[in-house]
Parts: structure tokens; sequence; C-alpha cells
């Protein structure tokens, strides 16, 4: 899902944003996101379509620069998943249930304005922007148990 929504965004900002036919005139190559600021640094790429924290990675580095955002081409577009194996799944259902909990109850700490200094912290740490993990927990809360 991820990877097909990323394909998604990609052919859009490519074809409407910039006129260019994705299918023809672009050659797509896979590299893992932790070695595409590298590949852009050394010329091996002219660009990256990636989620968080690489593309501000790249933006720090002084390699790179964000075109656009991906809600201002998909909107409440879906960005990453939480999957397991339904056998695991069905193994363990009470883990799963913590886990997905768990998940619950950060975004709803994150959306809090008095944890906003705490999240600041910890998103420095993690090299991700306040404002994708605030809209994320949004999006938690709305796709809640």
């Amino acid at each position: 899902m991820v990877y097909r929504s990323r394909a998604i965004i990609r052919a859009t900002l490519l074809a409407d944003g910039a006129g260019i036919d994705p299918d023809r005139e672009v050659r797509l190559i896979v590299i893992p996101p932790p070695f595409l600021v590298d590949a852009l640094r050394a010329g091996q790429i002219d660009g990256f379509c990636v989620g968080e924290p690489w593309n501000s990675v790249a933006v720090s580095a002084g390699v790179g620069t964000i075109v656009t955002a991906t809600t201002a081409i998909w909107p409440f577009s879906p960005e990453k998943v939480l999957g397991c194996r339904l056998e695991w799944a069905q193994r363990h259902p009470k883990q799963l249930a913590s886990l997905l909990r768990a998940l619950y109850r950060a975004s709803q700490w994150c959306e809090r304005p008095e944890t906003t200094p705490s999240l600041q912290r910890c998103s420095r740490n993690l090299g991700t922007s306040v404002r994708l993990l605030t809209s994320c927990a949004r999006l938690l809360k709305v796709n809640s148990l």
C-alpha cells in the first residue's frame, strides 16, 4: 500500500506538476531510504519521492529541496501502515490489541498542546517534523478503534 501510494504521488507530481511523462521520461531505480541523501549528493539520482525523515535530511545536508508535501497532492493520503501476518495476529490477539492501543494512546499524547515541548524534543532526535507527527496523531484519532 505504501509503495502504491508513493507511485501515485510521484506520477501526479511529475505529470501534473512538471509536465513530465513518468512512464516515458523517467527512469526509476530502487534505493533504500537511508541511502537516498548520499545518492543525491553523489549525483547518482536527480531526486526522490520519500516520506519523513529522509526529505528533511536532504535539506539539512544542503543537497536537496522539498518541492511539495504529499498532502498538497493527495490530502489525507495513506503514509504508513502497521501490518502483520494474519497467522501472527490470530496467534497473538492480545499483543496485537495492546500494540494498537499503544499507537492510539501515543497519537492522543502527540495531539495534546501541553506535550508539544516533549514532542519537539523527540522529533528533533528522530529528524521528524512536529507537523508531521501531529498530522499522524489526528489521522490515528479519526481512524481509531
